[in-house]
């Protein structure tokens, strides 16, 4: 089971979602997933997100049930984000959201006085500073700025902690942010085909039949080809109306997919009944359905014309 690619990979996603904060007495440090808080950089959690999506595509070109798998990935992180936001991990009220544990002492290493960071060495403008330590220093600027009282000594680590959180917190939504194309799309993804023979891609070159994506729901797709197809701005058959009407639902068919109510992407592999509905039926409501939905396309064609005008 540990040699699964799958389940090599879910435990990765798994670590990282990890967030354990303990407080060391003999450092007066903390600790997150038992590493100081110093050795977390921005560099540090961008290599480990890069590490994480190239296990994540090299189960994706040889796994099953992908989309269900991504989901799985998505529900862990976002579970943890959601935590995090909950308890507010990047301002003071934090500590009184989560309870820190508090040790004597570790078993890893201590760290040395070249090693640990301090207020006065970040604000002592005679000494270089790298882009990391000037980002903590101008995060720990703001964070200053909400205590009545700061002391360096006691409210310096605090407020690394709250630094160190705030870029996992970055890290855990760059992953999501990844992730989600590719489990929205997955329906529409040839993973081992796309994947298998030239690494990293994007889910834009990707996808099995180079659909075109509607961001509407399969029945307003409908009322937007009526209206094509009606003012005639389309045609696919000038001399037959019957086959015009034909190749569109084909066309529709062969090259389109909608959103769902859960905003997912799903190819239209039926389309006559919804064009139907909405072109043939002549009742009240269904004229009002039709002209509801061109009122929506009159907003965003007044908004268009407004922002060229501006």
């Amino acid at each position: 089971m540990k040699n699964n690619i799958a389940y090599q990979t879910r435990q990765a996603v798994l670590e990282f979602t990890q967030c354990e904060i303990t407080f060391c007495k003999k450092n007066q440090s903390f600790l997150l997933n038992n590493q100081w808080t110093r050795k977390y950089t921005e560099s540090y959690f961008s290599e480990k997100v890069d590490t994480l999506k190239n296990q994540i595509v090299k189960q994706l070109t040889v796994g099953r049930n992908q989309k269900v798998y991504l989901k799985e990935l998505l529900k862990l992180l976002e579970n943890r984000i959601g935590w995090l936001i909950s308890k507010q991990s990047t301002q003071i009220i934090f500590f009184k959201k989560y309870r820190v544990k508090v040790i004597e002492a570790n078993d890893i290493s201590a760290i040395s006085q070249s090693d640990k960071l301090s207020y006065d060495n970040l604000s002592n403008p005679s000494k270089a500073r790298n882009d990391e330590d000037q980002k903590i220093y101008w995060f720990l600027q703001s964070y200053e700025g909400t205590l009545t009282n700061f002391d360096p000594s006691r409210d310096f680590e605090i407020g690394l902690l709250l630094y160190v959180l705030r870029l996992y917190k970055r890290a855990l939504r760059a992953l999501i942010e990844y992730i989600k194309p590719f489990h929205s799309q997955a329906d529409f993804i040839d993973f081992h085909r796309s994947y298998g023979s030239s690494g990293f891609g994007s889910v834009e070159n990707d996808r099995k039949d180079r659909l075109c994506h509607f961001n509407l729901d399969k029945k307003s797709v409908a009322h937007f080809w009526r209206i094509l197809v009606e003012e005639k701005l389309i045609v696919f058959d000038e001399l037959n109306e019957s086959k015009n009407l034909l190749q569109l639902k084909k066309f529709v068919e062969d090259n389109c997919s909608y959103q769902n109510t859960s905003k997912e992407r799903k190819q239209i592999k039926t389309f006559n009944r919804e064009y139907a509905e909405v072109s043939a039926r002549q009742m009240p409501e269904d004229k009002q359905k039709h002209l509801a939905f061109i009122e929506e396309l009159i907003v965003i064609l007044e908004h268009r014309k407004s922002s060229l005008r501006a």
